[in-house]
């Protein structure tokens, strides 16, 4: 907590000399391999920093402990309760500075099982500075903790979270922690060229045995505009996972070719399309043969184990920006550290999502995502998740707002054995200040 607040200190505190009248924001195509949002690169309006409190009725299903019954299945559980949730959304652009931050945290108590009460939070901040007409410097901090989290996102995020390494692909709901600061520099010498290093942090912890995480990367790309409207170049990164328990660790090489297209005023395409080596260590439980088992006076042995792997490396987005909307589609394959039960793994994302902004009253947003993951170390079968949801804002009066959501979340593992559909609806009300509805969506 001191961390965040330290970072929106010197975030304010920097304005002071941030006062260029030559600098201007030229919004161009997107680099994927920086992972900035559609919104930052795309141009549309900024919403003011705003709090909100709100007050909701929820009703869950499928929460999922880490635990078996006495038949040897995984239960699962429905319930209803209330929920009040707080935080602190938008953005604030200087003449050198812009700065994102989306904090949503929430305190929910269930009826009847009591052992599922408790608090989420997410946290995603960014600071751009521009340093000079030619470099600039940015900040990105994603943290949080939850046993409850669907992974839905507003579409006006300052970076893209699957970036930032936020988990949202979870099998339980037992509590996680996650931290993952990350900064970069960018310097161009012409306004066609610009070259970007970045390193990232990343820290992971599961309760409840599953296999924490944490790591590092150090990432690397160089850009040319070609044009107005078309950007080339090419990206390196490296990232280094130790997971806990001894479960081994990973080292992932990644390089690929980046191109981006401006359609008309409004669409973007960005694809990066590259390849990938996971190289990954650790043990494997061998169980033994009876008469083996006898002699040696136990079931099992842990053995050595190394694998290399060699995957495509590719991202594509296809996003349109309006002045208060957000439009956006994508697909990523690759290698991921995984959800505590697949660790590293290569991995396949899809998503599309819209928000919208009216001008008085109204704030809505849906969005659909699918992912799925195949271990590289273990055969555990593939694991799928789809996901889809909606949520409206809707301004009654001045600072007043009536708001509700429904989410829905299928995810199994290939053998057919465990198997889940999760739902979510709920409706309230929120408190924020400001002259347009509160974009939570």
């Amino acid at each position: 907590m001191k961390g965040w607040i330290v970072l929106l200190a010197v975030a304010f505190a920097v304005t002071a000399a941030a006062q260029d009248p030559e600098y201007t924001y030229e919004p161009g195509p997107s680099i994927l391999s920086r992972g900035t949002g559609a919104l930052i690169e795309g141009g549309g309006d900024l919403m003011q920093i705003r709090p909100y409190v709100s007050l909701s009725a929820v009703y869950d299903t499928a929460l999922t402990p880490f635990s078996v019954d006495a038949s040897g299945r995984i239960p699962e559980f429905k319930d209803y309760g209330g929920e009040a949730g707080f935080g602190l959304v938008g953005y604030r652009r200087f003449q050198r500075i812009v700065l994102g931050i989306d904090y949503r945290g929430s305190i929910r108590k269930y009826s009847r099982l009591s052992g599922y009460d408790g608090s989420d939070h997410a946290m995603s901040v960014g600071l751009t500075y521009r340093l000079s007409p030619r470099t600039s410097f940015t900040l990105r901090q994603a943290a949080g903790t939850y046993s409850r989290n669907f992974g839905f996102t507003s579409g006006y995020e300052f970076f893209d979270p699957s970036f930032g390494g936020v988990p949202a692909n979870e099998l339980f709901n037992s509590r996680i922690y996650y931290l993952s600061p990350m900064g970069d520099l960018t310097f161009s010498p012409s306004p066609r060229l610009s070259f970007n290093i970045g390193a990232s942090g990343s820290y992971v912890r599961r309760q409840a045995g599953l296999g924490s995480s944490r790591g590092w990367s150090a990432r690397g790309d160089v850009s040319y505009r070609v044009g107005r409207r078309v950007a080339i170049g090419f990206d390196y990164n490296f990232r280094h996972y130790e997971f806990s328990n001894s479960l081994g660790a990973s080292d992932l090489h990644s390089a690929a070719f980046d191109v981006s297209f401006l359609m008309g005023r409004h669409w973007e395409l960005s694809v990066r399309a590259g390849a990938a080596r996971a190289e990954t260590s650790g043990f494997r439980r061998i169980g033994l043969d009876p008469i083996l088992a006898a002699i040696f006076g136990q079931d099992f042995v842990f053995l050595p184990f190394y694998a290399k792997q060699y995957v495509p490396s590719a991202e594509a987005r296809l996003s349109r920006v309006f002045r208060r909307s957000v439009l956006s589609f994508s697909y990523s394959t690759g290698a991921d550290p995984g959800n505590g039960v697949y660790l590293m793994s290569r991995s396949q994302h899809g998503s599309a999502g819209y928000s919208y902004t009216a001008r008085r009253n109204l704030n809505l947003g849906i969005s659909a995502d699918y992912t799925a993951y195949s271990s590289f170390s273990t055969d555990l079968g593939k694991y799928a998740s789809y996901s889809s949801g909606g949520g409206v804002t809707y301004r009654l009066v001045k600072w007043l707002h009536w708001t509700a959501d429904y989410r829905v979340r299928r995810y199994d593992i290939g053998s057919g054995l465990f198997r889940r559909l999760d739902q979510r609806v709920s409706a309230g009300l929120a408190l924020s200040p400001g002259e347009l509805p509160l974009p939570l969506w």
